[in-house]
């Protein structure tokens, strides 16, 4: 595991935040040759512990440079592998994961949803990358960029 990455992880749920692999692996300080596939093999390793926990993957909030909204099309490959395949409806799968990490509570019992007038407000999402658009709200279920 890379130093730092499940704290950035969890910090990005927390903020309903989605950020590009640059981005991310600059924040963690990799450099140099192979520092993304580095990340990517880290971020499977923690999407293999949240599919062990029942959890949303917190590997959702990594955004592709080439799509700018979903992940790279190696999050969907480990999704299928860990038992949750997205099929042909990617963005909604995203969504959905999203949804239930953005919702996630970390004082609620076992990470549980906290649902009803007690529950907090959803963050408004959004996406950094490394598009000279740093960010993008996310209104209605839909992504505005």
């Amino acid at each position: 595991m890379i130093p730092g990455l499940a704290e950035a992880l969890d910090g990005l749920a927390a903020r309903g935040e989605t950020m590009g692999y640059g981005v991310l692996a600059r924040a963690l300080a990799l450099s140099g040759a192979g520092s993304i596939a580095r990340l990517t093999q880290a971020l499977e390793e923690t999407m293999a512990e949240d599919a062990a926990s029942g959890r949303p993957f917190r590997a959702v909030v990594c955004v592709s440079r080439m799509d700018g909204a979903l992940p790279a099309p190696g999050f969907f490959a480990a999704a299928a592998r860990l038992g949750r395949d997205a099929g042909a409806d990617r963005g909604g799968f995203v969504l959905r994961e999203r949804a239930a990490l953005f919702g996630r509570s970390g004082d609620a019992p076992d990470g549980d949803r906290r649902e009803g007038p007690s529950a907090p407000p959803a963050p408004t999402p959004r996406i950094f990358s490394d598009r000279k658009t740093e960010a993008a709200p996310m209104t209605d279920g839909k992504l505005n960029i």
